[in-house]
This record gives C-alpha cells, structure tokens and sequence, in this order.
C-alpha cells in the first residue's frame, strides 16, 4: 500500500462497503472543495463562504437578511461582517426596509451581478471537470444511488 492510498481504498480491501462509499464521498467532497477554494480565491477573489453568499443572493432583487441567512451555514454576526466587506468592495448595497425598518435588505450591485455569474461560470466548470469521467447516465445514476441514501429519522416528522 503505497504512502498515498486513501484510507476508502482501504476501507474497501477489509471492511463494509458503505463505510467505505461513505469514505470515498467524504474524501471526494474535501477534494473539490479543496478545488472550489482555489479557484474561487485566484479567480475571483472570494472565500467559499464569500461565494455561498453570493450565488444565494437574487441578481435582480434586494433580499432581506434574515432571508438570506436561513439560506447559508453563517451567524447573523458573520453574514452581516461579511456583507459589509461586500459593501465595501462595491459589491452589494445594504438599505433599511422600508417594510420593516429593524431589517437591512441586500442588494448585488452591476458589479456584484457581475461577479456572482463569473463565480458562478467558475463553479460549474470545476464540477463539470470533476464529473468529466461520467457519461449524462452515469451522472443520472449517481443522482438516483445517492438519493437512496438517508440517516435513520431524516424527513421525518419529529
């Protein structure tokens, strides 16, 4: 076993395969999001956080910030430092609401518009080259195999 070998090749030699399918999907996760944080950084100058937020925000309409932080895997406190980063850049503006002046609602800038579909360009070329080894099919199947999958009690009611 060379200093190399994945620990779900190893896993797979010995024990369970859906340990070590779960493994293999893990490591394949941490590889692209490895890829995604590169690319994002050089290219356009954004974080993964920075990116999540940003294809999360409508091109062509503000969106309130409470909105806006159920959609991502922030605090309140860390999206609304993040956004005045934006602002800052000229990426976003950030208003009152007038429908409810404790409210801030976001809005991308031209350039922030701008921004989110070249990071979003980005984003797909990263996943078609990490799927380039499957056929439309073969994708298609994954899609169904990986909807079987599901941890005892999720969709259910509690």
């Amino acid at each position: 076993m060379s200093p190399t070998t994945r620990i779900s090749e190893m896993i797979k030699a010995s024990g369970p395969p859906q340990i070590a399918a779960w493994r293999l999907m893990l490591e394949t996760h941490a590889d692209l999001m490895e890829r995604f944080e590169v690319v994002f950084r050089d290219s356009h100058g954004l974080s993964l956080t920075e990116f999540d937020t940003l294809i999360n925000m409508p091109p062509d309409t503000p969106i309130r910030h409470r909105d806006l932080v159920q959609s991502l895997v922030v605090t309140r406190s860390a999206l609304s430092r993040l956004l005045r980063r934006f602002e800052e850049r000229g990426i976003v503006t950030q208003t009152a609401d007038v429908d409810d002046q404790r409210g801030i609602r976001v809005a991308l800038t031209p350039e922030g518009v701008e921004l989110r579909e070249a990071a979003a360009k980005s984003n797909a070329e990263v996943i078609f080259s990490a799927f380039s080894g499957l056929t439309v099919e073969e994708a298609d199947t994954l899609y169904e195999l990986v909807s079987k999958i599901r941890p005892e009690g999720a969709g259910t009611e509690s």
